[in-house]
């Protein structure tokens, strides 16, 4: 606004301040014009960012579905728990299995014998150690005579085998009458994780280090605690071993845990489709679907008392959007159908139908009965078995494709960046608000110019018509 001495009526008894600013409120009405179309330009930037997030959820659902070996959730139903745990995987095949647990994995154990004082050195002479070897790696720890003491050793040995062994000192008399072991545990379960060769040339410390022969498990020494064993268990009638309790490779797909022995007493597990997790991919993909097609119905309406229904009301993009999205999922080529025996060919036909608004509704008792009757077929339906290049696309992956080519359309055959229908769409509207931005501003330094000469103007007339009337009043006078 701008500033100065000015005289409002003074002279000529008219509010001129007030009529300045009505002038200059009508002067403005193009400034006004230029915002509003900016404020309509902002809110399209604002639904297109909507809109662009909604397709980009619908892309991540439509990606979980889009292979093979993500569509195709298995499970395994044991017939009694607490024998082995297990996951599936979607290479698994379909059927029944039978799981006898005959041992657990053990880990090899050895304690020396006792001694009355952890703190007392027990080393004779020089040169004196401790070896075994663990794994085919062998271990020989060095004691001196004034570190000999049972606390020391056990500290000696997991700085020197740590990795392999841990050494602990345990109290296996009383407070009274106490007698201090030192015991080494092999960390690696299973017979290649066995402690062999163990041997002390230490003054005071001993042990019988006689160990079983290969697959006997029982101890051959009082000092050998625990033998280290394999797990092992029956596998549809043939005997599996493993070195930890975890059985991989053993089945196709399935990796299980054995928990406890059931020797006599084996458990069946079932691996089937889990109808669960397939029909809430495909809810969470349908959802998706849905809040895309519900968001471009409502910019897309208009009504008589509300006028448009959104900033993009009559946009291209959101036919664009709606039809790309539409076709991923139902145009399906008409061979297909017609070839189609078993009913996997269309969304209908598996109980994903399609309503007047675009919308897709879920009939849960006809999907759970395509998921039972054949999951392979629907995988088909959905999933891209034969990689992009293929001839096997599949709706899912389809619509993954359709929604790249919508966000991220790559880079061109020089190198350069592509822009995607959103980015080509928000550029075009940033470059717009920049445009009246400018426009605005210059619009308000023609206002300010205007406002200024219009107050410069009255000034004037004011000044100029408050002279003529103390002349007048002068004039009046002197005739009196």
């Amino acid at each position: 606004m701008p500033s100065g001495i000015t005289f409002s009526g003074l002279g000529s008894g008219i509010d001129t301040a007030s009529l300045v600013d009505r002038l200059v409120q009508l002067e403005g009405l193009r400034k006004g014009q230029l915002e509003t179309k900016k404020t309509t330009a902002q809110g399209k930037v604002g639904a297109i960012t909507t809109l662009e997030s909604l397709v980009k959820v619908l892309k991540t659902k439509a990606s979980a579905l889009s292979k093979t070996g993500d569509f195709l959730k298995l499970k395994g139903t044991p017939s009694r728990e607490g024998v082995v745990s297990f996951s599936v995987s979607a290479n698994a095949a379909l059927g029944t299995h039978t799981i006898e647990v005959q041992q657990l994995a053990a880990f090899d154990r050895w304690a020396f014998d006792g001694v009355t004082d952890p703190t007392a050195q027990l080393g004779g002479g020089s040169g004196e150690q401790v070896s075994f070897s663990v794994g085919g790696t062998a271990y020989a720890v060095d004691v001196d005579v004034g570190t000999s003491s049972l606390n020391e050793i056990a500290a000696a040995i997991n700085e020197a085998a740590g990795e392999k062994v841990s050494a602990s000192v345990v109290n296996v008399g009383t407070t009274s009458s106490p007698s201090y072991k030192l015991v080494v545990g092999s960390k690696v379960s299973g017979e290649t994780g066995r402690i062999t060769g163990i041997s002390s040339t230490i003054a005071g410390l001993s042990i019988d280090s006689t160990e079983p022969a290969p697959g006997d498990n029982t101890p051959a020494s009082t000092n050998n605690l625990t033998v280290g064993s394999n797990a092992k268990a029956l596998v549809d009638g043939l005997l599996v071993e493993r070195d930890t309790n975890e059985f991989a490779g053993v089945i196709d797909g399935v990796v299980f845990n054995a928990q406890s022995t059931s020797n006599g007493q084996p458990v069946d597990i079932a691996i089937e489709p889990d109808k669960t997790a397939i029909k809430s991919a495909l809810k969470d993909l349908v959802t998706a679907y849905n809040d895309v097609v519900n968001f471009v119905n409502r910019q897309s309406k208009y009504t008589q008392d509300k006028g448009a229904g959104g900033p993009l009301f009559g946009d291209s993009t959101l036919s664009i959007v709606r039809t790309r999205i539409r076709d991923a999922l139902f145009n399906v080529d008409a061979g297909t159908v017609q070839n189609d025996t078993e009913g996997y060919s269309t969304l209908g036909l598996v109980g994903l139908d399609v309503g007047k608004d675009g919308t897709i509704t879920i009939n849960e008792s006809k999907l759970d009965e395509k998921i039972s009757e054949n999951v392979g077929a629907l995988a088909d339906l959905f999933a891209d078995s034969d990689g992009p290049s293929g001839p096997d696309g599949g709706l899912a992956a389809n619509l993954v494709s359709a929604v790249d080519q919508l966000t991220d359309r790559g880079t061109g055959p020089n190198g350069e960046v592509l822009k995607s229908l959103f980015g080509a769409k928000n550029e075009s509207l940033q470059t717009t608000i920049k445009e009246l931005d400018n426009r605005i501003a210059d619009e308000q330094v023609r206002l300010d110019k205007y406002e200024e000469t219009l107050r410069a103007r009255f000034t004037n007339l004011e000044s100029l018509l408050a002279k003529l009337n103390s002349q007048g009043s002068a004039l009046s006078a002197l005739y009196s």
